[in-house]
């Protein structure tokens, strides 16, 4: 356990965000070259290590998320980020280490399976799954699990949840483009905060209004204009995430309100242009691997979550194309959350994430 957490440390110190984790890897691929027989596969941006024990074998694989977050570290531990406006917020550095601690009990492991363990980058932009999507086909991968650390449930806890997982989510923007004009004669101009105003009430009325599964709009950000009060606004942009727990209802919702702005735009004359950023599809656990977890960790602490989180895991990318879950491990109930300048990944969940995937590969 100690060189595991010497690692998540000095992983933590490497933050570096999606896309950029060349020495994140680095790092990963020599610790598990010095301390096994593991062979790996490199494929540029990802890489995975396996243990192969014939054709005739199941596949099984294990993964991380290797990114950081934009966030300045905020703490003062002595393994601090490096890299400056750059920290493991989200514990991405504790899920690689405790990937590393299964790969060390592989290497000793009789088994009849083969298990794979794949380094994922770029989780939190939702790009990094589609990039991997290879590795599930050309591997003919039966099962992926995947694990997060979650904050505000019992320490040690395995969260489990049969369906959705975490929700679908979307950042949509919406630039808008009126005429600018004089602001003693704005019927001479187009201002696009009447349009603007339109959309933040279709917002509200979707929140307000009765669905199946979760579903929810949040504005992140409103620009109108500027600071000069001579003039009346000729730009403007709404930011907005929308989510939601099925994603029939999510798609239905992103359709409708895409409709919607084009119908508002064009009753206030505006030009406009919708963009799509950060796309995530809803994690959908399979219920058959779900009953697997269970079984195979009888004896732990095992909570059933019965609605889903909010946020969103591109994980849901991997369950489209093959079996498997994803699981939470608790943290702890007053743990600080995820993405705060508080938090730093709980070390002390390694050993259980590791027990987990012992328990998936001996008894599943």
């Amino acid at each position: 356990m100690k060189s595991i957490v010497d690692l998540r440390h000095r992983l933590h110190r490497n933050a570096e965000l999606s896309g950029c984790e060349s020495e994140t890897m680095n790092i990963i691929k020599s610790f598990i070259k010095e301390n096994t027989s593991l062979e790996i596969a490199d494929r540029g941006k990802y890489f995975y290590a396996f243990k192969y024990n014939g054709s005739n074998c199941r596949n099984i694989a294990f993964r991380a998320d290797m990114d950081a977050l934009p966030i300045d570290e905020g703490t003062d531990i002595e393994y601090c980020s490096l890299n400056k406006g750059v920290s493991h917020k989200c514990g991405h550095d504790g899920h690689c280490a405790m990937l590393c601690g299964m790969i060390l009990e592989a290497d000793k492991m009789k088994t009849d399976k083969n298990i794979y363990f794949l380094f994922q980058p770029a989780e939190e932009t939702g790009k990094g799954s589609k990039i991997c999507l290879d590795f599930i086909r050309k591997n003919n991968i039966d099962e992926i699990y995947g694990f997060h650390n979650i904050p505000g449930y019992r320490k040690n806890a395995v969260l489990l949840k049969y369906g959705t997982f975490a929700c679908a989510s979307t950042g949509i923007e919406i630039s808008l483009k009126g005429k600018v004009t004089h602001a003693a004669y704005p019927e001479m101009g187009i201002n696009p905060s009447f349009a603007a105003g339109e959309i933040i009430e279709w917002v509200k009325a979707l929140n307000e209004k009765e669905h199946k599964g979760i579903v929810l709009a949040t504005i992140v950000g409103v620009e109108i204009g500027e600071e000069a009060y001579g003039t009346s606004a000729g730009e403007g942009r709404v930011m907005i995430t929308l989510r939601g727990e099925r994603e029939d209802e999510y798609n239905d919702a992103k359709d409708s309100f895409c409709e919607f702005v084009k119908k508002c735009c064009e009753k206030y004359s505006v030009e406009f242009e919708i963009k799509f950023i950060e796309e995530f599809g809803a994690t959908i656990n399979h219920s058959e691997s779900v009953d697997k977890v269970i079984k195979c960790c009888e004896g732990s602490d095992i909570m059933i979550i019965d609605k889903p989180f909010r946020w969103s895991e591109d994980f849901g990318e991997y369950l489209k194309i093959t079996k498997g879950a994803f699981i939470g491990i608790g943290d702890g109930e007053e743990y600080p959350g995820l993405h705060t300048l508080e938090y730093d990944f709980p070390d002390y969940i390694i050993e259980t994430g590791i027990n987990v995937m012992k328990g998936i590969v001996e008894n599943g």
